[in-house]
């Protein structure tokens, strides 16, 4: 488990420029999510898990996907080495579509 001083780092530090394409998933009823992830931090540091949460039009959540580095790094990036001070590196998911009434979404770190 990571410290909240970790947690709060990656925080700050990370950024994320995300982007779901409706149009090149492997199978009709995903959705390829795309966006790269930015360390402005001076340090190097672990990978996060990402999470990508669904709402409706009344915010509420209607799906969630959790993604370890392994999934959305795939076998481009070795996760064990971190990410190093300024590096940028892409992530790409495929998740199931949630659905046409999903108008919202919103990323996380862990």
């Amino acid at each position: 488990m990571k410290s909240p001083r970790i947690n709060q780092l990656i925080l700050l530090l990370l950024r994320m420029s995300p982007h779901i394409d409706l149009t090149q998933p492997k199978h009709a009823d995903h959705l390829l999510v795309q966006g790269r992830l930015f360390n402005r931090g001076g340090f190097r540091q672990p990978y996060p898990e990402l999470s990508l949460e669904f709402f409706d039009i009344q915010q509420q959540q209607i799906a969630q996907f959790d993604f370890l580095p392994e999934e959305y790094l795939g076998d481009r990036v070795d996760p064990a080495l971190g990410m190093g001070p300024g590096e940028s590196v892409p992530m790409t998911v495929e998740i199931e579509d949630p659905g046409a009434t999903a108008i919202n979404y919103e990323f996380g770190f862990r």
